[in-house]
């Protein structure tokens, strides 16, 4: 399963959610899409169909079958939404899904293991690593001059770091 947003409480009285989208596409929350909600880190959850959903400024806002009014909706709180691994589309040889980096080792061309990638931040000109190693945390420019292999079989990325990194 794949986190696509986070359920951040009710919108209005009748019992929409507003999510926290954590994908680019908007095909996840199209109405009779199910989405499988459940606490980050619990065993359990429940699938909800949505029923009616509209972007809202940065966020979406769904209505899932089964849910009416701010108290049902409400209580949805904190929930993750999750697509199993299987319907997300296959990318491209050279791209790759963030759930994919994150955790991945992180080498420089010269062989010295930096650390994890942690997480990604997302900037206007381009996506930035966050690995955290021996050293501290490094910020890696996700730039093709950068970083220079990505190896899903062995877990790696192999970087060549600019000066001053």
């Amino acid at each position: 399963m794949v986190a696509v947003a986070t359920v951040l409480g009710a919108h209005g009285i009748r019992g929409e959610a507003r999510l926290n989208i954590h994908t680019q596409s908007d095909a996840y929350f199209a109405p009779g899409q199910a989405l499988y909600l459940k606490k980050e880190g619990k065993e359990g959850g429940k699938w909800l169909t949505i029923s009616q959903s509209r972007p809202h400024k940065q966020f979406m806002l769904v209505f899932f079958d089964g849910i009416s009014g701010r108290d049902a909706a409400a209580a949805l709180r904190g929930l993750v939404a999750h697509v199993p691994r299987e319907h997300l589309p296959e990318t491209a040889p050279d791209e790759h899904y963030w759930v994919d980096l994150v955790g991945m080792k992180v080498v420089s061309m010269e062989g010295e293991h930096l650390g994890k990638v942690v997480s990604i931040i997302e900037t206007g000109a381009n996506d930035v690593f966050v690995v955290q190693g021996q050293k501290g945390e490094i910020l890696i420019p996700a730039l093709d001059w950068v970083i220079k292999e990505i190896n899903s079989q062995t877990d790696t990325m192999v970087v060549d770091l600019p000066q001053g990194l």
